[in-house]
């Protein structure tokens, strides 16, 4: 499916999968201020515990992407050592 979308629209499967990020992101960014503004009209919470539960999820967001970018450099190995895998194949 994906070869085939990938042939009509003209473009490659990593454009296609940061577009799907995308919309998948502002859909749920939508969604969540959609639910605080209904919060609000309802009466079921006060103005101050929606715009707290907005900042806490865009620390929370905030730290995830953090952790995302910090990742492979965690993962990689330190420079001038070759990784472990490529240690255990020589000694076999």
């Amino acid at each position: 499916m994906t070869s085939l979308t990938e042939r009509i629209l003209g473009v490659s499967g990593s454009v296609l999968l940061a577009v799907w990020a995308a919309l998948l992101a502002a859909g749920a960014a939508l969604i969540a201020f959609v639910t605080g503004l209904t919060r609000l009209y309802l009466a079921a919470h006060w103005m101050t515990d929606v715009l707290g539960g907005w900042a806490l999820a865009g620390v929370w967001d905030c730290l995830l992407i953090i952790c995302y970018l910090l990742a492979p450099r965690a993962a990689a190995p330190p420079r001038g050592r070759p990784a472990p895998a490529a240690v255990y194949r020589e000694a076999a």
